[in-house]
């Protein structure tokens, strides 16, 4: 049994500077007939399976793979027999380049950012640094700008990518491309390590308790301190202190 003109379900939609995100639901068998979009926009496929035509082609897509859209390529699009969830990108006309020609890729690190933001619920700073991963930063080379975010970084006084980005009057997805670029990680990440340090330091040096030590360097509680201790160094805070 196909479903085709049923309307998606859209499950989450954020919005950050010249972008919106919105994670859409679509139903088993899902059809939708020839149509084309109004902006150039990029999708991440985070559960599911589709096939989508264009320009006379058709690509199979699963999770991980993402479509680089430019605005008016019509295209059809027929969803598999779990549906798909995806994440679409759509900037503002003015913002960002538009893609050269509708592709489709494989890309391992937005599938991981665009779950991040769902389990992150409705998070800026994990949609920019989505939309980062999305679009790689072509340039190399630092600025003195970007070393004032690794500064604020290490020393615990930076705020949200977005705040950053407006201290350094650039957009909030060039501050965490050009980062990423630079520092061969994300912000959040690069944030994560500095935190993980900082407790580390803390419990090796003082008598402060786990509990107090994951406060003082702005976990939320003991068990999420533990949580990023495995994913930063492989190993519990406790095996520090003992």
């Amino acid at each position: 049994m196909k479903s085709r003109m049923r309307e998606p379900t859209v499950l989450l939609s954020i919005k950050t500077t010249g972008y919106t995100a919105r994670v859409v639901r679509y139903a088993p068998f899902q059809q939708m007939s020839a149509h084309a979009h109004e902006v150039h926009g990029i999708s991440a496929v985070l559960g599911g399976s589709l096939l989508e035509e264009a320009h006379h082609r058709s690509v199979t897509a699963s999770a991980g793979w993402i479509v680089n859209k430019p605005r008016a390529v019509e295209h059809v699009n027929r969803f598999g027999p779990a549906g798909a969830t995806l994440l679409a990108i759509s900037p503002a006309e003015a913002v960002g380049e538009a893609p050269k020609g509708w592709s489709w890729t494989q890309n391992a690190p937005a599938l991981r950012a665009g779950l991040r933001l769902l389990r992150a619920n409705s998070d800026e700073d994990a949609l920019v640094e989505l939309i980062a991963a999305l679009q790689p930063y072509p340039q190399s080379g630092s600025a003195s700008w970007l070393e004032a975010v690794k500064v604020a970084l290490d020393d615990g006084s930076a705020q949200s990518v977005s705040a950053m980005a407006a201290e350094a009057s650039v957009h909030p997805v060039y501050l965490a491309r050009a980062f990423r670029a630079q520092y061969g990680m994300s912000v959040r990440a690069y944030r994560l390590q500095v935190k993980v340090r900082r407790a580390m330091y803390l419990i090796a040096t003082t008598p402060l308790s786990l509990t107090q030590v994951a406060l003082e360097t702005g976990f939320a509680e003991h068990s999420h301190m533990c949580r990023s201790f495995r994913v930063v160094a492989g190993w519990k805070p406790g095996l520090l202190r003992r």
